[in-house]
């Protein structure tokens, strides 16, 4: 399922590639061709499974050699998402991210603390 188009900051290769994006907000997604039993092809619409975060933002963190990709959600950041993503990319959030990192390694499920840093 695509849940997010991602817009790179920065396209330079062997570096980290900084992104942003947003999931749909519009309630249905658009139709997707379905295939009946008897052969014929229908369109069908599906419900968006992010209609109730439709006013997410998504960081994308890609490593230079396009094998690990970190998202981050800011929750009702879509707003100002593309702030977060130029804050990221000039590294006012390596503090934050590296909590953030630190918390999923030793297995620290509250993750309040680095959130109230963004």
């Amino acid at each position: 399922m695509n849940f997010s188009s991602i817009y790179f900051l920065n396209l330079k290769i062997g570096e980290t590639l900084i992104g942003h994006g947003e999931p749909p907000r519009k309630e249905m997604l658009k139709p997707i061709r379905e295939k009946k039993k008897d052969g014929s092809i229908t369109l069908k619409k599906h419900p968006n499974p992010f209609y109730e975060n439709r006013t997410d933002g998504y960081l994308f963190i890609v490593a230079p050699d396009m094998k690990t990709i970190e998202i981050l959600v800011i929750s009702n950041g879509s707003a100002l998402i593309r702030g977060y993503a130029a804050m990221l990319a000039d590294g006012q959030l390596d503090e934050a991210l590296e909590q953030m990192r630190n918390e999923a390694k030793t297995g620290v499920t509250s993750h309040a603390r680095a959130y109230s840093n963004l």
